[in-house]
């Protein structure tokens, strides 16, 4: 028999949400300095480099790094997460 509620259970560790339009502002502020962006999946990277999200634009103006996140304890299903060095290079 299938379970019906309300609604959906809350999720234990919700991944953190970042303003991009707020980040890339912040690095064009500090040019030269690394804005942190903690916990976010190592793809994102790639989308700052080229462009991908229109906050970043053009391709190029931002230099983006990544550093392994830590995990404290091991998740049952472990998804690679990394902090972001985000910083406005034009």
């Amino acid at each position: 028999m299938l379970e019906v509620v309300k609604n959906p259970p809350l999720i234990a560790n919700p991944l953190p949400r970042y303003n991009w339009r707020a980040v890339a502002k912040a690095a064009r502020k500090a040019r030269g300095d690394w804005v942190v962006v903690p916990d976010k999946n190592p793809g994102v990277a790639g989308h700052i480099k080229k462009a991908t999200y229109r906050a970043f634009a053009p391709a190029g103006a931002f230099e983006v790094q990544s550093r392994p996140e830590p995990t404290k304890p091991p998740p049952a299903k472990p998804q690679r997460r990394v902090t972001l060095y985000v910083r406005y290079v034009l």
